[in-house]
């Protein structure tokens, strides 16, 4: 099994994540089956703190598994996901959480947000977080996460631009998921 380099030198450095790491070929062939995923080749450059491939479903739909360590900025991803519905973000497909497991609708890369200028980053970035602002009604919407129950800093209020590749109007140009349907800031 393959596990990015980054991913290995963040798991050394807390015992917990050491243990997440040991069982982590057991959790991949417990998803396989339970999900029925092939799985493809992990990304090399997906993230310090996740395990991050593309799979094929039994039906033949790509999606992209995601394995995360054990951190704080993740603890709520799956929460967050769920409530968001694919609006602004990728679709959860499945979740279990008991191991932070995601299956995740396939964004297709298209050039990075990091690669933009600042100012361009920030267009972005701020019609995204206006994007998926209005979704939201009350913060008791997110029901039980740290996020609902006001037990989130301002720093962590948005755990999910951590990880940019995942959202949808971080990556540019259009088209960036598989759908047609779907759309970008």
């Amino acid at each position: 099994m393959k596990i990015p380099k980054q991913l290995v030198v963040n798991c050394e450095k807390r015992p917990e994540r050491q243990v997440w790491m040991s069982g982590l070929p057991f959790l991949l062939k417990q998803l396989e089956a339970r999900w029925s995923l092939c799985l493809g080749e992990p990304f090399e450059h997906a993230g310090s703190c996740s395990w991050v491939a593309p799979v094929t479903r039994a039906c033949g739909e790509p999606a992209v598994l995601k394995l995360a360590m054990p951190h704080m900025e993740g603890q709520d991803e799956i929460s967050g996901l769920r409530f968001w519905n694919g609006q602004g973000a990728v679709e959860l497909l499945e979740a279990d959480l008991e191991s932070g497991a995601m299956l995740l609708e396939r964004c297709w890369p298209g050039t990075t947000l990091h690669s933009e200028s600042e100012t361009r980053q920030d267009e972005v970035v701020a019609t995204l977080l206006k994007r998926i602002w209005s979704l939201t009604r009350s913060p008791s919407e997110l029901s039980g996460s740290r996020l609902g129950r006001g037990e989130v800093g301002s720093a962590e209020r948005f755990p999910l631009l951590h990880a940019p590749c995942w959202l949808k109007s971080a990556t540019l140009p259009e088209p960036v998921v598989d759908s047609p349907a779907k759309s970008v800031v």
